[in-house]
């Protein structure tokens, strides 16, 4: 694969997880009765593990268990996709759905850079900062309409769940380089669902399976999710960290896109603005990769015609 395919393949998987990522919020409201967001979590990522396990099945990818795997690796995104649920759902709750979801959601990029330069010593592009600022004005805009703050001082809560999911962007490259993605975070999604598991006791969640709706729902939840998480990984493969945080958040557009389309909801002027917002941000780094990517294969091109250039004898 050249580099300039490289360079966007994996953006473009990236982009296609976050479609699937979109219909949580969707598949949520279509939940029947009694379907808490912390059963959810629970029940979402428990089907996505199994969706991802059938993956590794079909395709022979199923791991062989070893001490060889990127443990360390695997343990931190799935300790940081298990903490990302309790500060977003917790910020959700106190500070409201809106407020918590630009923090937490805007901030995720910022956070990806901060954890990038501390401990990986890797400094975004330029235009990733023109981009990512672009991308959370109109993140901002999505949800201008339903922002109610709760006490602000809360917003501690969406902001932790920002480092963590900003940790996760940074590990997850320890997997996908080191083995298949869908394996890699088929463990990982594992782990989460063992840590999430108390919630199965604590709140209702019959409601996954005692109706073909919830049924429907379940099933919907597993193929977004294990399609969405496998995606993504595969897409880490040729997507720097921070490039892949700041297209995430065309995660929340494409949740606003559903719920205009499906459920009938918000399109005002502000929210279609804040996705040609999102679009124009998505579409500046797909240009910027496709752009570097070219440059990087003229690089030997030229310095081959320079070496045919050079004199006989030249040292």
């Amino acid at each position: 694969m050249s580099k300039v395919n490289s360079n966007l393949s994996g953006p473009l998987l990236i982009l296609a997880s976050a479609v699937f990522f979109s219909v949580t919020g969707t598949l949520q409201a279509l939940a029947p009765d009694g379907a808490t967001p912390w059963a959810v979590a629970a029940v979402r990522v428990l089907a996505s593990t199994l969706v991802l396990f059938l993956w590794c099945a079909l395709s022979g990818r199923l791991p062989r268990i070893s001490r060889n795997l990127p443990w360390r690796s695997i343990l931190v995104c799935a300790v940081c996709t298990s903490f990302y649920q309790v500060f977003f759902f917790a910020g959700a709750q106190k500070l409201g759905v809106a407020v918590g979801t630009v923090v937490c959601v805007g901030a995720t990029p910022v956070m990806a850079a901060i954890v990038g330069m501390i401990f990986r010593k890797r400094f975004p592009r330029p235009m990733w900062y023109a981009a990512t600022a672009v991308a959370v004005l109109g993140i901002a805009l999505l949800n201008v309409q339903s922002f109610e703050a709760g006490n602000l001082g809360w917003i501690v809560l969406p902001l932790l769940g920002a480092l963590v999911y900003g940790v996760y962007m940074n590990a997850s490259p320890g997997i996908s380089s080191r083995m298949n993605p869908e394996a890699g975070i088929m463990l990982s999604l594992a782990l989460v669902s063992l840590f999430l598991s108390p919630a199965l006791f604590l709140y209702p969640v019959d409601w996954a399976w005692n109706t073909s709706r919830g049924l429907l729902v379940t099933a919907a939840f597993g193929l977004a999710g294990g399609l969405g998480f496998g995606l993504f990984f595969l897409g880490m493969k040729h997507t720097t960290p921070v490039v892949s945080a700041t297209l995430s958040l065309a995660e929340p557009m494409g949740a606003a896109c559903w719920g205009i389309f499906l459920l009938g909801e918000d399109k005002s002027l502000p929210t279609v603005a804040g996705i040609l917002i999102i679009l124009a941000a998505i579409g500046i780094l797909i240009w910027d990769g496709a752009r570097q990517g070219k440059a990087a294969e003229e690089k030997p091109a030229k310095r081959q015609a320079a070496i045919r250039l050079r004199p006989e004898g030249a040292a």
